[in-house]
């Protein structure tokens, strides 16, 4: 919803425009901001971050290793599976681990999105990953290491 909602205001502000030249008989030419133009690219990856404390985390990114994408319903892959691994480890949703973004990860993720008073529209964006819990590994023995936000 974070880059719909931002292709939404472009064709309001667009729409607004043209009602504008109905009205006054003049053309008016409106352009969408230059944020609209980021295309919704979709976590299809899974990448690890590292911290100062010898820990990793593994986030959903694109295929090259870049975290600014999206997960809605409807999505596949390794980054809805790193989603639901965090929110089963972090949030103790007790989702089945399939890579498919459904009813019951979108509902996981409300529940995480609502927990840290953000917006809860069941979508994974870079919003919500500054946000919520992400689960931490040791990079020295690879275990568990709990549940932090990301620096």
């Amino acid at each position: 919803m974070e880059a719909v909602a931002r292709a939404g205001r472009a064709r309001v502000l667009v729409v607004l425009g043209m009602v504008f030249g109905l009205i006054t008989g003049g053309a008016v030419a409106v352009a969408p901001p230059a944020s609209a133009a980021v295309a919704y690219t979709v976590c299809t990856h899974s990448w690890d971050i590292y911290d100062n404390f010898s820990r990793l985390a593994p986030l959903p990114s694109t295929s090259n290793h870049v975290f600014q994408c999206f997960l809605t319903n409807g999505d596949t892959g390794a980054g809805v599976r790193t989603l639901q691994r965090t929110l089963n480890q972090c949030y103790g949703r007790g989702l089945e681990v399939d890579g498919v973004f459904g009813d019951d990860t979108e509902a996981a993720l409300r529940f995480a999105q609502e927990d840290a008073n953000i917006g809860d529209d069941g979508e994974y964006g870079p919003v919500t990953r500054e946000a919520i819990r992400m689960r931490w590994y040791s990079r020295a023995t690879g275990n568990f290491a709990g549940c932090w936000d990301i620096p």
